[in-house]
């Protein structure tokens, strides 16, 4: 179907462009009714794809954060002993180099250890996540919306109402739904 504004009338229709598009050319709606149609359809598709919460999101975020208060109490002890290492601190003067350098050494491979299991975290928590379509319809404007219909439906067929103008019937509007 094509859009085109009918000057007269004041309003918008969606119309069968013709046989040079290999189309009938017979069928025209407004198009406000069918647009609140198929909002009323995404919406219904959308509750139908809503997500139950996940039980493993919250332990996922657990283990994050405590990932994070580790990384950043081991980060803290570590400028810590260099600071008072390289100033010759009597807190660090017992150790010898070789204890200070395997301590920072360790506090290194556990930092390490750490930040990619904060990372791996981070990517499964993002996966899990649905997508939410609510949030893109109600914020999207004109062309995300009719992108989410294009991802939503593969075709819209509007079927004729018999002759002369008929109300609309949500009848005649037959959505055909990705896979």
């Amino acid at each position: 179907m094509s859009t085109k504004r009918v000057a007269q009338r004041g309003h918008v229709i969606y119309y069968c462009p013709g046989r040079a598009r290999n189309a009938c050319g017979k069928v025209s709606r407004r198009a406000a009714p069918v647009d609140q149609h198929l909002e009323k359809l995404v919406t219904e598709w959308m509750c139908g794809r809503a997500a139950p919460a996940l039980g493993n999101d919250d332990s996922s975020a657990e283990e994050l954060r405590d990932a994070q208060t580790r990384i950043s109490e081991i980060g803290t002890r570590k400028r810590t002993l260099i600071t008072a290492w390289a100033r010759g601190d009597e807190s660090v003067s017992s150790l010898r180099p070789d204890d200070y350098y395997q301590t920072i050494s360790a506090m290194n491979s556990e930092l390490d250890l750490l930040e990619k299991k904060a990372a791996e975290n981070t990517v499964n928590t993002e996966a899990a996540r649905p997508r939410d379509y609510a949030t893109e319809w109600g914020n999207g404007g004109f062309e995300q919306r009719r992108a989410l219909i294009g991802e939503i439906f593969t075709a819209v067929h509007v079927m004729p109402s018999g002759k002369g103008r008929a109300p609309f019937d949500p009848a005649h509007i037959r959505p055909v739904y990705a896979s």
